[in-house]
């Protein structure tokens, strides 16, 4: 007999549905603060440490290793136990070790608060996604996601002009003890919540069967996931090369002020970027409620556009025109923000979720972020910042083929969608013989 039903049909703000999305919208705010803060502080704190463009990097590419090392131990443990206390106890270290970051009077000592902020975040990267998915259906889940990490775009924002207007007026190590201190105060809210069952939203009267160590592994095997993953590792290196270093290159190229540079990204961010996030989520949507492969096309659409527009600025021969050709640019890579979890969704099992969104945290960590801040600071010290940023229009390119090859592959598949499919891990109890690529496809 079928584990699945007809999915419920709760609207998006019943009393249930509400209060978490409130909460995870204000999660992934603060999360973002916290993960942005050193962007936002480069130029004070490499002053104030005598630090290489390397050394900056460094600070970041420490958070990534701390990260991926986590997020799939995190993304392991949310598939077979309760993800409220994982996320409790991520959400209390992240928020601790941020407030620490501003204790930090040395390089070393900066380094080992950043990895302990990128522990914390990974449960919060790993298990959020599963949560929301569980809660929201597939109806509503590409606006839901947009409009939940939009939040990080405002977040972006807020890191920006707070952070530098912190920075210049009372020092960077006070910006660090603003950033932290919200989070400990959310841990309220979220003890609050109620953990949805796992598969509610998609159907499921029953959770499925808990997943073994090896059907895990089992997802390395589905072409469309590795896809998924490499897509959005190179669309992350590209959009978070410039946000990490964009208010670098404007001090340097333009020679204008820290804190003008800080709070041009930061609105940058939260004007056009926020509503983009939002609109490119109902829009990948619609895109897939009409064919089979519509968030791969938006995505490979936006990363093309975004790469295109990013050249012109990078050429321009003034502050202002930059800032125009930017600004267009952020609206194409913001567009695509929210849709790469409803996107995975629809390629993986139930059980697998959050192990199936911690593998790609870890891959993207590798090749997305840590390349984007270390790499792109190695290059920035052997040819200089604005030759290095060329890396951004580049990679990508290699987004949209990436997405394009997905696209492809999700057109010619046959009429039976993934969701349709019952899964090995829903409706048995044996474990499944190799070779099996999950999902049937």
């Amino acid at each position: 007999m079928s584990n699945r039903t007809s999915p419920p049909a709760a609207h998006w703000y019943s009393r249930a549905t509400l209060p978490t999305l409130v909460i995870f919208i204000l999660l992934y705010h603060f999360a973002a603060i916290d993960r942005f803060a050193m962007g936002a502080l480069i130029n004070p704190v490499k002053a104030a440490l005598g630090l290489t463009d390397e050394q900056v990097g460094r600070t970041a590419t420490i958070f990534t290793l701390a990260n991926i090392f986590a997020a799939p131990l995190f993304g392991f443990l949310g598939d077979r136990y309760r993800r409220k206390w994982l996320l409790l106890g991520g959400l209390l270290l992240w928020s601790v070790a941020t407030f620490g970051s501003g204790l930090a009077y040395g390089f070393g000592a900066l380094l080992v608060w950043r990895a302990l902020v990128g522990m914390g975040e990974a449960s919060f990267e790993s298990l959020a996604p599963g949560w929301l998915g569980d809660m929201f259906g597939a109806r509503h889940r590409s606006w839901i996601f947009s409009l939940s990490v939009g939040a990080g775009t405002s977040a972006f924002m807020v890191t920006y002009v707070a952070g530098g207007f912190m920075a210049d007026r009372y020092g960077w190590h006070a910006a660090f003890f603003l950033a932290g201190a919200p989070g400990l105060l959310l841990t309220l809210g979220l003890l609050l919540l109620r953990e949805p069952a796992r598969g509610h939203a998609d159907g499921y009267h029953q959770p499925p069967r808990l997943p073994t160590l090896g059907e895990t592994f089992l997802l390395l095997r589905n072409p469309n996931y590795i896809l998924i993953a490499l897509g959005g590792t190179a669309y992350l290196f590209s959009l978070g090369g410039l946000s990490f270093w964009g208010s670098a290159y404007f001090h340097r190229q333009y020679g204008i002020a820290n804190h003008e540079a800080t709070t041009f990204f930061g609105i940058g961010y939260l004007l056009p970027g926020t509503p983009a996030t939002l609109l490119g989520g109902l829009a990948g949507g619609w895109l897939q409620r009409r064919y089979r492969a519509g968030f791969s096309i938006w995505m490979a659409a936006v990363s093309l556009l975004a790469g295109i527009t990013i050249l012109p600025a990078l050429l321009a021969s003034d502050v202002h025109t930059a800032e125009v050709w930017i600004w267009i640019e952020i609206i194409f890579a913001t567009a695509g923000l929210g849709l790469s979890n409803p996107l995975l969704f629809e390629e993986v099992p139930v059980a697998l979720r959050n192990s199936a969104v911690a593998g790609v945290v870890a891959v993207s960590g590798v090749g997305g972020v840590m390349l984007q801040t270390q790499g792109i600071g190695w290059v920035s010290d052997r040819v200089g910042l604005h030759g290095a940023l060329f890396l951004v229009p580049a990679v990508y390119l290699i987004s949209t083929a990436l997405w394009l090859v997905l696209a492809l592959r999700q057109h010619v598949r046959k009429e039976e969608s993934p969701l349709q499919v019952e899964s090995i891990l829903a409706e048995s109890d044996e474990i499944p013989e190799l070779p099996v690529e999950i999902p049937v496809s």
